[in-house]
């Protein structure tokens, strides 16, 4: 009896100082915390964007990947700004979306300025905690261009810098144009195989108010993006009145096939009346040249001609018409010239005619 008691003192004993040497050894083990400013490794923190508005890609990793952050943990302090226009400061850096990826995140952070430039600093923090400066260089510095907005055509659009010192970071591509009206009749192609153009099609129809102004514009806006930035731009065109006539066939190995086309029946519909003086002379026409319908930024292509004139009898003029060719330059092919000039004495009211013309090959003409 006596030897087991000893044997429980014993063990009770042995209890004691393990669960002490236990409690003894977490005192140096440190509880896991969640995830701080350290845990994250910014890829990039500095942008220079060529537009006013756009988003961000701020991509980093994270040194615990089983732990996941929240967007609502990172936040932006400390704004630094200098440039024209900034009164509107909660536009400023505004985080927008958080993707996780295994080991890596990806912050979406939009920026929208009023004005012509703005040079942007601010502290990305991490529950308050500073992980890195993030700046951002901004200037109104890409130019978006297309031809010539025609009713019945497509015009392709292209962009660049505005000057040579502005900034467009390489590999800019165009893949979105937005009709912010939802006119009917306006359709845009950006970033695919078919190119990047706006059309006009034959649904489009006039205001009694555009009409009467001659023109129509329409509001746009252009979407460039990079691997990491996105950039967006405000603008519109001008859709001018336009008269199509109809189509002629011409076999290109013809010696006698009509390189001059009358265009009265254009002028009556726009209630020009002609004046020999004045029409084609004082305002001479712009032509463009359409391929496959769709009206490209290099125009009439080399060695061809489109020019407006008018057929005399004696001193009195016949007809007004276009001459244009050579058509045997031409492959087979369906194209259209569009002169696009001033109504005489009115240089803000500006018109289209379409000359659509089917080329063939042979002397098939029909």
């Amino acid at each position: 009896m006596k030897c087991t008691k000893n044997l429980w003192t014993k063990l009770a004993a042995y209890l004691f100082v393990a669960a002490l040497a236990t409690a003894c050894g977490n005192d140096d083990e440190k509880p896991v915390e969640g995830l701080t400013a350290d845990d994250f490794k910014v890829a990039q923190s500095d942008f220079t964007a060529p537009t006013m508005r756009g988003t961000m890609m701020i991509d980093f990793s994270v040194a615990r990947p089983g732990m996941a952050p929240a967007k609502e943990e990172f936040a932006f302090t400390s704004f630094r700004l200098s440039g024209d226009n900034l009164s509107d400061l909660g536009r400023t850096f505004r985080i927008e979306e958080l993707y996780l990826n295994g080991e890596s995140c990806r912050l979406e952070v939009s920026y929208n300025y009023a004005g012509s430039r703005a040079d942007v600093s601010a502290d990305l923090t991490y529950k308050g905690e500073m992980v890195t400066t993030l700046t951002l260089k901004c200037a109104d510095g890409i130019l978006v261009e297309t031809p010539l907005v025609c009713p019945s055509l497509r015009s392709e659009v292209s962009f660049r810098q505005k000057a040579e010192k502005d900034y467009m970071p390489e590999g800019t591509l165009l893949t979105g144009i937005v009709v912010r009206d939802n006119r009917t009749g306006v359709s845009t192609s950006a970033g695919t195989s078919d190119g990047n153009f706006i059309a006009i099609g034959s649904s489009f129809q006039f205001t009694v108010e555009e009409r009467q102004a001659g023109k129509a514009s329409i509001p746009l806006t252009y979407i460039l993006t990079t691997e990491n930035q996105r950039f967006e731009m405000d603008s519109e065109v001008t859709v001018w009145d336009t008269y199509v006539l109809d189509e002629t066939c011409i076999a290109k190995d013809d010696p006698e096939h009509p390189d001059t086309f009358p265009v009265d029946e254009a002028l009556d519909y726009f209630g020009i009346t002609p004046d020999p003086e004045k029409l084609f002379y004082d305002d001479f026409p712009t032509f463009y040249f359409a391929t496959t319908g769709i009206i490209r930024q290099e125009g009439i292509p080399d060695g061809f001609y489109a020019g407006g004139g008018y057929t005399l009898d004696g001193i009195t003029p016949l007809s007004y018409d276009f001459k244009i060719g050579p058509m045997e330059e031409l492959e087979a092919g369906s194209y259209h010239v569009v002169a696009h000039f001033a109504k005489p004495g009115m240089p803000k009211k500006r018109v289209n005619i379409v000359v659509p013309i089917k080329v063939l090959n042979g002397h098939e003409n029909n």
